[in-house]
């Protein structure tokens, strides 16, 4: 019958059709064992399967009575279920049944529902006894004789005289555990011992009788096995199955609850990468003005660059001019001296005269020889003065452009300075002249002039000075808010990652711990001990504050720290342990002393691993957003 007849069928037909079909099969005797010990359903004769053994056939007519495709089927399978169970004895000599761990599907019964000891138990009476020093004992291991049916505890009833020969089974409180019980009291019921046996006995038999105990057994069982039956409840099979439901509807509630919550949870994630969101973007549109500012200030470096070179060519125009004048000078000087030879031999007067134009002229060849030196020496202190500029500007570059776009007109004021002085040196040599004279006084107004600048220049210098470093504050500050924000982002990263400025690695400790020991036959987890404990010393060294294995060398106008390689405690480590651990100390000792000079404690930098420097704050937030993106368009 297909999923749509099911609908022409009612429960009480269903019903009506079961007990129909089991009083066929009780009746009418179609239900047989073949000759080979198996069994054929009657229900599927046009199947090629006819031949199940016992278990086979149980799960086969309780999985084709729980089937939804035909209720035609469901319900003849059903009966025949109920005929297998019953029987279980007679059709299975051994083994316990196919179980199904599912509740039993209720049948409609005109009588009242019976009530189980839970968990279910099943009482054990007249089991053979011995008579042993004054006391009754058993030998028979009762939980290994009923192991068929899966017994959880087996509890023998004794008193002052010893075994009173009775018994309590228990069974796992689960459905399972029912069909054990129930199979277990079938199994005695088809031999006849069960409790009406046992009663109408009198006692007088030698055979064990057991069966399930009920309510009856419950409240007027003798008192030791009362006592154990009093461990459990009375329950019936509708209120086991409803406390059931109930406990599968409370955990249906509490997991719609939890799902309640995470979904909460997850909104108010959502709310938090919005806010982040906006804050990065703003951040990243500040940096983007940042880097267009930077943009603008390198291209007036340029100018200022090539403002400066001109000057310098103008400077060196204006020298070879002096130098030409100078040679006309000397030139005329020596033409002159040759007239007053010629004239040398005239009157006494003339003599005299000619000698003190001689004097003169000597004078003023010693004044000009003077004026050459010091514009020599004018221009030699002009070029140093130049050189010293471009070193300087070199290592203000890296600092802020704007303080380094007034550095390039203080340099320039100082050239000017210092080229006015050259020249005011020159004319006061050859002071006399009324012209000359009124060029110094206006050359020393000039100088004057450009001093006052300089000095504004140096005050505003400083001042930008005190800025910049500020700006650079509020930099590092970003970048240690970036750490400590995100650092499960950065953590164990190929790119952009954190690193640990100053950790000394340990690795070359145990390379050469290996190789040192490996001809000693030493473990290489004792190697390992070693290497740490080595590398713990070097460690308590690095962070000792009156190690200092620096020295300080010239490098241009500043000065610098390097290590010192002839420092005793370094020489003892290369000779002893080799290049290997002697360069780990010097790397770690080299980033201290530039990170942490102060401190020497291991700090977090932002790094590139990819090119080994330094990452940049644009660096940071470029994979910052990245992996913000990357997250967002996960959830």
């Amino acid at each position: 019958m297909s999923s749509d007849e099911n609908s022409d069928f009612s429960e009480s037909e269903l019903e009506d059709r079961v007990q129909k079909s089991y009083a066929q099969l009780k009746e009418g005797g179609i239900f047989r064992r073949n000759a080979d010990g198996t069994f054929k359903c009657p229900f599927c004769l046009g199947k090629k399967k006819q031949d199940y053994r016992y278990k086979e056939i149980l799960q086969h007519a309780n999985g084709v009575a729980n089937s939804p495709k035909s209720l035609e089927k469901a319900a003849k399978h059903r009966a025949l279920e109920m005929i297998l169970m019953e029987d279980a004895e007679q059709l299975k000599p051994s083994g316990p049944p196919m179980i199904d761990s599912r509740p039993p599907k209720r049948v409609k019964l005109e009588r009242k529902e019976e009530r189980f000891v839970w968990p279910w138990m099943a009482i054990v009476a007249n089991i053979p006894t011995a008579l042993e020093n004054g006391t009754y004992v058993t030998n028979g291991k009762l939980k290994a004789q009923f192991s068929e049916f899966s017994p959880a505890k087996v509890t023998l009833m004794w008193d002052a005289l010893g075994f009173r020969g009775m018994a309590v089974v228990e069974f796992e409180k689960n459905w399972t555990g029912f069909y054990c019980a129930i199979s277990f009291e079938k199994s005695f019921e088809l031999r006849c011992r069960g409790k009406t046996e046992w009663i109408e006995s009198k006692k007088c038999d030698s055979s064990m009788y057991a069966w399930l105990a009920r309510e009856d057994d419950y409240h007027n069982s003798d008192d030791y096995v009362k006592m154990q039956l009093h461990r459990g409840d009375l329950k019936t099979i509708s209120e086991l199955q409803q406390e059931e439901e109930r406990k599968k509807n409370t955990l249906v509630d509490d997991l719609t609850l939890r799902i309640d919550e995470k979904n909460k949870d997850l909104q108010s994630s959502g709310e938090q990468l919005m806010e982040m969101t906006y804050s990065l973007n703003q951040f990243k549109s500040a940096l983007e003005r940042k880097d267009s500012e930077m943009a603008r200030l390198l291209e007036e470096v340029k100018k200022a660059e090539s403002k400066n070179s001109d000057l310098r060519d103008q400077v060196l125009k204006e020298r070879e001019k002096w130098c030409k004048e100078l040679a006309l000078e000397r030139s005329k000087l020596a033409q002159r001296d040759i007239e007053l030879q010629e004239r040398e031999a005239q009157n006494d007067f003339e003599k005299k005269k000619l000698e003190e134009e001689k004097k003169k002229n000597a004078a003023r060849d010693a004044a000009l020889q003077m004026a050459s030196i010091e514009q020599k020496k004018a221009e030699e202190s002009f070029m140093k003065l130049m050189e010293y500029h471009k070193r300087e500007k070199d290592a203000e570059l890296k600092k802020f452009c704007d303080v380094e776009n007034r550095l390039q007109t203080k340099q320039t004021l100082e050239l000017e300075i210092e080229k006015l002085r050259g020249n005011l040196q020159v004319m006061k040599v050859m002071e006399g002249d009324d012209n000359i004279d009124e060029k110094i006084r206006s050359m020393g107004e000039e100088l004057a002039e450009k001093q006052n600048d300089l000095e504004y220049l140096e005050t505003l210098n400083q001042a930008l000075i005190v800025q910049q470093r500020n700006a650079n504050d509020e930099l590092q500050g970003a970048r240690k808010e970036a750490i400590a924000g995100f650092k499960s982002l950065f953590r164990n990263r190929t790119d952009i990652g954190i690193k640990l400025m100053g950790e000394l690695d340990k690795q070359p400790f145990k390379e050469a711990c290996i190789k040192v020991f490996s001809s000693q036959k030493i473990s290489v987890e004792d190697c390992e001990m070693k290497a740490s404990e080595l590398a713990s010393l070097w460690e308590e060294h690095m962070r000792d504050p009156m190690w200092h294995p620096f020295k300080v060398i010239q490098d241009g106008p500043n000065e610098k720290g390097v290590i010192d390689e002839n420092d005793e405690k370094l020489t003892r480590l290369r000779i002893e342990w080799g290049e290997g651990p002697y360069e780990a100390v010097v790397t770690a000792m080299k980033e201290l002393n530039e990170y942490n000079p102060s401190g020497r404690y291991v700090i977090e930098e932002m790094w590139n691993h990819k090119e080994n420097r330094k990452a940049t704050l644009k660096e940071v937030i470029g994979y910052l957003v990245k992996t913000y993106k990357t997250r967002t368009r996960r959830i």
